[in-house]
């Protein structure tokens, strides 16, 4: 559920940018899919095995976490198609690193299921 959400928010605002932004497209959806799945991940470890988030900014329930992600990604979609309108190259360096530290997060969920 919290993907197709996520999913749904990245290619509607992709589909919104005006031709100037059309480059962060697959940033976008990139991005969305790696947050779908740092939210999937979190969820299944916080409800299957009682972990917790490590972040003390997130809250501990599940649900707000998922919540709090996708509207974090729609701000950071919203945010990036307005900066590429005037700044396309600002932006999609600002998406890709976004893009690099989501794929270090989920990559640490993954070392945390090895050591259930």
């Amino acid at each position: 559920m919290t993907f197709k959400i996520l999913a749904i928010v990245a290619l509607s605002l992709a589909g919104a940018a005006s031709a100037s932004a059309q480059s962060l497209k697959l940033p976008l959806v990139t991005l969305a899919a790696l947050r779908a799945t740092d939210a999937a991940t979190t969820l299944d470890l916080a409800s299957r095995y009682g972990g917790r988030e490590l972040n003390p900014f997130m809250p501990q329930n599940p649900k707000l976490i998922a919540a709090l992600l996708a509207g974090e990604t729609a701000a950071q979609s919203w945010a990036l198609i307005k900066i590429g309108a005037s700044h396309p190259r600002v932006a999609r360096v600002i998406a890709w690193a976004s893009i690099g530290l989501e794929g270090y997060v989920i990559v640490h969920n993954a070392k945390q299921y090895r050591g259930r």
